[in-house]
């Protein structure tokens, strides 16, 4: 019988904030094999041995690893990494509502450039090895600088996942460098679907850095995560339309990893056919426009009978210039997908809000109503009024009647009464999926459209100091 193998274990790592990974696993998980609470040094000792370990699993009756479609029967074994991202903080200056990755510190809690060179002197990467920067937004970690000026002497690649709010001066002087390129997440086209999907009033500042860099490289891919905030014709128009007079060479389609995510998350719809119907749009209109497409690997999950692994991995935009798209986009949503959505395929779903600044911009003149009176409520209710907004009602079926912080609390069915075309809804608690469930059973169809989402940590405390 043949052995169970990945191209991740043994070919792959990643430095996250607080642990090594071999991979970001959307089947199953990441595939933790340190972590910065063992109290032990990671070494290239301790690497092969937790290998060797997880090979032995993956080939037992119980694979540790069961489930992924990466691991494959007969696959053989990587000699050498040749992948290595780095993601040294989750602490970003975006909100986008696919990503949670904004809340950490601004530095990593261990330093992974001792460890990368312990690797190099073992000759356990390989001469083309990518070093691929993520996070969070990487380009201000307090350890980039010295790590990226690293891989340059050593004339390693390096592509960094960047939103450009700030121009990294590094990365800039540097860009008539081969072995540097930017993967700048856009996501939109224009203001406002900037706002929806990445939580800022940043896109005219993106668009002019991303202007600044163009006018250094053409080593710039712009990439285009598709979720349903910025699924509609026109948001893809427009990115296509910058796209084309930015100079852009090629862009990325990639999927809202969210949307594969804990059977509870509240945006239950955020990944349709309407979505896969604009990557197919997005797709077409960029060739359209003489723009190569590199399609995310993200798009396979889930599929057990593609695997989403990324052997030929696009390294730089004139590789991608020069070859075709490394995946195909599916024709049809995965069976994960369509057993996900099917419960409220026809029903009321919210919108997930990306941040309190979309909020704030959306509806400071609307009639707000808080659904839940609970903590997230409050809060939610004390970050309004800091910012001269307030809730015309509380809707909580448990508090009926009483006023909390000055705010009546009603039911539901009050508020469909008195409801006019300037209410909105802003559910607070997190069990979205019962709350939505009992307005469908109920036919609430009024409210559809008026119906919003957001998590209490995109209106924290220090969230909200970055609007003042």
């Amino acid at each position: 019988m043949l052995e169970k193998h990945c191209y991740a274990i043994g070919g792959r790592i990643n430095f996250n904030y607080d642990t090594v990974s071999l991979c970001h696993g959307i089947d199953i998980g990441d595939r933790i094999i340190w972590n910065i609470k063992e109290n032990i040094e990671f070494t290239p000792l301790l690497y092969r041995q937790r290998i060797d370990e997880l090979i032995v699993a993956n080939n037992s009756k119980c694979p540790v690893c069961s489930g992924c479609s990466n691991l494959i029967e007969g696959f053989r074994k990587s000699k050498k990494i040749d992948i290595i991202t780095i993601n040294p903080m989750y602490f970003c200056q975006c909100r986008c509502v696919y990503c949670g990755n904004f809340r950490g510190d601004h530095h990593s809690l261990y330093d992974p450039l001792p460890i990368i060179k312990s690797f190099i002197d073992e000759g356990m990467i390989s001469d083309n090895c990518l070093f691929d920067w993520g996070g969070g937004e990487p380009t201000i970690s307090e350890q980039f600088e010295e790590i990226f000026q690293f891989l340059l002497k050593n004339g390693y690649m390096q592509r960094v996942n960047t939103n450009a709010i700030e121009i990294s001066d590094i990365v800039l002087n540097h860009m008539d460098n081969e072995l540097v390129s930017l993967r700048i997440s856009l996501d939109s086209g224009n203001a406002d679907t900037y706002l929806s999907t990445k939580g800022r009033n940043m896109f005219n500042r993106v668009v002019e850095n991303i202007k600044r860099y163009r006018s250094k490289s053409e080593n710039i891919l712009l990439k285009y995560v598709i979720t349903n905030t910025n699924s509609d014709e026109k948001s893809i128009e427009d990115f296509i339309r910058l796209s084309a007079d930015m100079g852009i060479r090629a862009i990325c389609i990639d999927t809202d990893m969210l949307s594969y995510g804990w059977d509870e998350y509240p945006d239950l719809l955020r990944f349709t056919e309407k979505e896969l119907n604009a990557a197919h749009l997005l797709r077409k209109l960029a060739h359209e426009n003489g723009l190569k497409v590199q399609i995310g690997y993200v798009w396979t999950a889930r599929n057990n009978d593609v695997p989403s692994r990324d052997f030929n991995q696009i390294q730089s935009v004139s590789e991608l210039i020069e070859n075709n798209e490394t995946y195909a986009l599916p024709d049809e949503l995965s069976e994960f997908h369509r057993k996900r959505i099917a419960e409220f395929a026809k029903g009321i779903v919210p919108k997930v809000l990306a941040s309190f600044e979309t909020l704030y911009s959306e509806f400071r003149d609307k009639k707000i109503i808080l659904y839940g009176a609970g903590h997230n409520g409050k809060h939610l209710l004390q970050c309004l009024r800091k910012f001269g907004m307030d809730a015309y009602r509380f809707c909580d079926r448990e508090k009926e009647g009483m006023v909390i912080d000055g705010v009546t609390v009603c039911q539901i069915g009050d508020v469909i009464e008195t409801m006019d075309n300037n209410t909105v809804i802003i559910i607070t608690p997190y069990c979205v999926k019962d709350i939505i469930r009992e307005f469908n059973e109920k036919n609430y169809e009024i409210l559809r459209g008026k119906l919003y989402y957001i998590d209490e940590f995109r209106y924290s405390d220090r969230v909200l100091e970055e609007m003042e």
